[in-house]
């Protein structure tokens, strides 16, 4: 399940910023060139959703492959194809596979340093394209502020203790 948590972790927050930094009006900054890839962002969209779809349903295999021999296909089917997902992102240095030391039949996956900095660099992207559509949307200086404290405190009380 580690492999299967670290893949949504990966998918789900780079693709809306990957896929909003390849529209045509996107800041050259946050572009990233994912042809070798995927051909189009159709196909890297598809792609996203397809691995986000797939999760729940490998995780529900969890305690069925002795049912029968069609449960162990199915099973053996969705792992090739998430497996399959996962080597694109190694092909493209933005995962690693590693032994996993405490089960021989495991592999840990972990976030290259390509992936971290492009994660980073995500992260740096949203928060000035949020940044942007506040300061577009919200007029004054004292009326972004008010809104931030009020965010904050929000975010606050809902914070785990």
């Amino acid at each position: 399940m580690k492999c299967v948590s670290l893949a949504a972790a990966i998918v789900l927050t780079t693709a809306p910023v990957l896929a909003r930094a390849a529209e045509p009006a996107a800041d050259p900054r946050f572009v990233w060139d994912l042809s070798e890839l995927y051909a189009n962002d159709a196909a890297f969209d598809a792609e996203r959703k397809a691995i986000a779809d797939a999760l729940p349903g490998i995780a529900a295999l969890k305690g069925t492959l002795g049912r029968d021999a069609a449960s162990l296909a199915r099973a053996m089917h969705a792992i090739a194809d998430l497996h399959k997902r996962l080597d694109r992102l190694e092909t493209a240095h933005l995962i690693e596979r590693h032994p996993d030391p405490s089960d021989r039949r495991g592999v840990l996956i972990k976030l290259s340093n390509t992936g971290l900095d492009l994660i980073d660099r995500a992260v740096v992207a949203v928060t000035e394209l949020e940044s942007s559509a506040v300061g577009n949307a919200i007029g004054s200086d004292k009326e972004r502020l008010q809104l931030e404290n009020g965010l904050r405190r929000m975010l606050t009380a809902h914070e785990r203790p």
